[in-house]
């Protein structure tokens, strides 16, 4: 992080699923992300104490939980994880000094990735069942969580300010779009001309891609061989097989998108490390590729697919803006941009293995006597730190991003 972040500001600190940080006063638990047989708390000492009377803390196994052979038994994981997760935050509570507390329950998501078909009726894989228990995963979940909230709800004290969260929405999923195909047909996006490149390619453009192992790995039941293709390890050995970001030739290549979905980068020069783009046709270039993400029309359906489209000058300002994405884009409902190293497909679309994904507008929810409406709006979810920091009567550094939310408190 270039800046101090609201955690360490706080005079004291008990937080899961965070990054592991040395300049905070409390204590800290990492998230999902945290690799297996690593140390996974700070301090060391706190890993110890929950592991005498819990056990491991319940992380979600690295690479997912493979859903298709046992959905009921995906679920019940969730639970459990989510049981344990509030004993050991309760106890944590109880037993530790702390001004800001801070968990997260991250089953709400897997769970609307894997189910939201069997509650959306207007989804093309739309499916009716008798298991109540699957079929009801979704709302269940979130009665359990509201159960959860009570018990937590009970450990505060009437001086205590209790926000719920979520880092995002959720909606249908039908299709991913493959963008750096989207940017190779626009001529934008160019691959290395060797005979490795091109004998990976040759396979490719005859549909033997990741995709085709995937929907392989389904029909002969071992769908497990997706969650253990990940990791660094997994990902070189991909790279290896099939077309990535590794077969890119960066001296021809003008844009390219990578990392989390819906960013593409101009590769320019002097920002670049192999960047062509003159800074002159910088704007042109920027000008074309969002009057084609703007007319990428799905041909089953005739429809467009993006929905909103914006350039880093209207959206990014700041001393670090230039690390941001030259181009932002939302897809419209139904679906979503892959984020792989790997270029999964030949096509420009290929239907979706999970059914639900995110969508912008989360939920924000405050309690106890410091809160006196009933109702915010235009609230953003970099508006919570000014705001907690706003809490505590510690002043909102300058450089830091949001507003407070006044309005709460009025």
């Amino acid at each position: 992080f270039k800046q101090k972040t609201a955690y360490e500001i706080m005079p004291s600190l008990v937080g899961s699923e965070m990054c592991i940080r040395d300049r905070v006063n409390g204590y800290l638990i990492t998230g999902g992300l945290t690799p297996p047989n690593r140390h996974y708390t700070y301090p060391k000492s706190l890993e110890d104490e929950i592991e005498c009377r819990f056990g491991r803390y319940p992380h979600l196994p690295v690479g997912g939980i493979n859903v298709t052979n046992d959905e009921r038994r995906y679920i019940e994981i969730f639970y459990k994880n989510m049981e344990k997760r509030v004993e050991i935050t309760k106890y944590l509570m109880r037993e530790k000094p702390w001004d800001l507390f801070v968990v997260m329950f991250e089953g709400a998501d897997p769970i609307q990735h894997e189910f939201w078909r069997y509650i959306d009726e207007q989804h093309p894989r739309y499916k009716a069942i008798r298991d109540e228990f699957v079929r009801d995963a979704i709302p269940n979940f979130y009665r359990k969580m509201d159960e959860f909230l009570g018990e937590l709800l009970n450990e505060l004290d009437e001086h205590t300010t209790l926000f719920v969260i979520s880092d995002h929405g959720f909606g249908r999923l039908n299709k991913y779009i493959n963008i750096n195909n989207f940017l190779i047909d626009m001529d934008m996006l160019k691959l290395r001309r060797n005979i490795k490149t091109r004998m990976k390619r040759f396979i490719y453009n005859q549909n033997i891609d990741l995709k085709t192992l995937y929907n392989l790995s389904k029909r002969l039941g071992l769908s497990s061989i997706r969650s253990k293709f990940r990791g660094n390890k997994a990902e070189n050995t991909l790279n290896k097989l099939f077309l990535s970001t590794e077969d890119i030739d960066w001296k021809r290549t003008k844009a390219f998108s990578i990392g989390s979905g819906g960013h593409i980068y101009i590769n320019l020069q002097d920002r670049e490390p192999d960047g062509v783009v003159n800074s002159k046709d910088y704007d042109s270039i920027i000008y074309e590729i969002v009057d084609g993400l703007r007319n990428i029309i799905d041909p089953e359906t005739g429809k467009r697919v993006i929905e909103e489209v914006y350039t880093k000058k209207e959206i990014c300002d700041g001393g670090f803006s230039d690390l941001a994405p030259d181009i932002s884009f939302i897809p419209k409902e139904g679906y979503a941009t892959l984020h792989r190293e790997q270029f999964i497909s030949s096509s420009l679309f290929i239907e979706s293995p999970n059914s639900g994904y995110h969508r912008r507008d989360g939920i924000f929810m405050a309690y106890g006597s410091a809160i006196t409406r009933n109702e915010i709006k235009s609230a953003n979810i970099y508006d919570i730190a000014p705001t907690i920091l706003y809490l505590f009567n510690i002043p909102v550094p300058e450089d830091m991003d949001g507003r407070v939310l006044r309005e709460m408190f009025d």
